[in-house]
C-alpha cells in the first residue's frame, strides 16, 4: 500500500494538473514552470558537488560528483520532459540522490529539444556524449546509461544505436517511466489518463508530434519499442500502477526477454510518473532510488 503522502500529494498534483492544462502546449511557459518548480520545491543532497562544463565542444552538460566518488565509473543521464522541456537543471535533485547513493559521478547533459531541435538531434547529442565519455578514457564496463520518461526512451534508442554502429554496450541502463512508444498506443494511456496525477495526455500528444517532426512515429529511433532489442545490457526498469505508460513499459521488458536481456521491471503499486522525482516528499521515492544505487 502506497503512504499517506502519496495520497495527499498525488490529489494536490490533480488540482494543480487542472491549472495547467490549457497551457499544456505552451512550450515556454511550460519550460519556466518546470525550471521553477525545480529550484523552488526540491532540495539538492549534501555532499554532491556540482560542475557546469561542455561535451564534445558543444552540448552544455554538468558532473555531479559525490564525496569520496569512484572516478572511474560514470552514469550518463538523459532528463525527461516530453523531448520538449526539462534539463540538467531541472533534474539535478533527482540525479544528485542517485549519485549520493551509488557513490559515482553523473554527467547529465543538455540535449537539444524539440520543437527548435527535432529528432534525430536530441539522439544524435546523446550518442556523442557517450562516445566523448570514451575518448576521455572512460572503460565502456564502467558506464551506465539512465534516463527518465522521454529521457527513459532516449536510452533505448541510443543502445539500439551504439549495437548498429559497432560500438562498446555499457555496463547497465536504468529507464524510469520510460516512453519508447510515441504511437500512443498503449492502452494505459487511455485508461488511466485521468489516474496518473502528472502526465497530461493531450500534451503528450502535442509534444510527440513536435518531435518527431516530418519522421514517422514508428521509427525504431523515436519509438524504440518497434526496434530490435537484441544485445542490450542488463536494464532496470521502474514504472508505477498509475503511470500512463505502464503498458509500454510491460511490453517492453517482455520484448528484452524475448531478446535474452537479462531486464528487471519493477511495478511500484499506486505510483504515478517518475514518483522518484519526489524523493524529498514521497518514502517511495527513496526507497526507489535505493533500488536504483543497488542494480547499479
Amino acid at each position: 500500500m502506497a503512504s499517506i503522502r502519496n495520497y495527499f500529494l498525488t490529489r494536490y498534483m490533480r488540482l494543480m494538473r487542472s491549472t495547467i492544462r490549457n497551457k499544456a502546449h505552451d512550450i515556454p511557459f511550460m519550460r519556466k514552470v518546470m525550471k521553477r518548480g525545480a529550484f523552488t520545491a526540491f532540495l539538492n543532497p549534501a555532499g554532491v558537488e556540482w560542475e557546469r562544463c561542455m561535451v564534445n565542444y558543444n552540448i552544455p552538460a554538468a558532473w555531479m560528483i559525490p564525496t569520496d566518488a569512484d572516478d572511474e565509473k560514470v552514469l550518463l543521464y538523459l532528463h525527461g520532459g516530453g523531448y520538449c522541456v526539462g534539463s540538467k537543471e531541472t533534474h539535478r535533485p533527482l540525479v544528485s540522490k542517485i549519485c549520493k547513493h551509488t557513490g559515482i559521478k553523473e554527467l547529465a547533459i543538455d540535449y537539444r529539444l524539440a520543437p527548435e531541435h527535432p529528432f534525430p538531434a536530441g539522439l544524435e547529442d546523446a550518442f556523442l556524449s557517450y562516445c566523448w565519455l570514451l575518448e576521455e578514457g572512460y572503460k565502456p564496463e564502467n558506464i551506465i546509461l539512465g534516463g527518465d520518461s522521454a529521457g527513459g526512451g532516449m536510452v533505448v534508442a541510443l543502445l539500439i544505436v551504439l549495437r548498429e554502429k559497432k560500438k562498446p554496450m555499457p555496463a547497465g541502463a536504468v529507464c524510469l517511466a520510460p516512453w519508447v512508444d510515441l504511437t500512443m498506443a498503449g492502452e494505459s494511456i487511455g485508461r488511466l489518463r485521468e489516474e496518473d496525477p502528472l502526465i497530461v495526455v493531450d500534451e503528450m500528444y502535442h509534444w510527440a508530434e513536435m518531435y518527431i517532426g516530418e519522421e514517422k512515429a514508428e521509427h525504431r529511433l523515436i519509438s524504440p519499442l518497434f526496434g530490435e532489442l537484441k544485445k542490450f545490457p542488463p536494464m532496470l526498469i521502474q514504472i508505477g500502477t498509475q503511470d500512463v505508460l505502464i503498458a509500454e513499459a510491460r511490453l517492453l521488458a517482455k520484448k528484452l526477454e524475448k531478446a535474452k536481456v537479462d531486464v528487471t521491471l519493477e511495478e511500484w503499486e499506486d505510483m504515478f510518473h517518475v514518483w522518484q522525482y519526489f524523493w524529498p516528499y514521497l518514502p517511495e521515492g527513496g526507497d526507489a532510488i535505493i533500488n536504483i544505487a543497488d542494480f547499479i
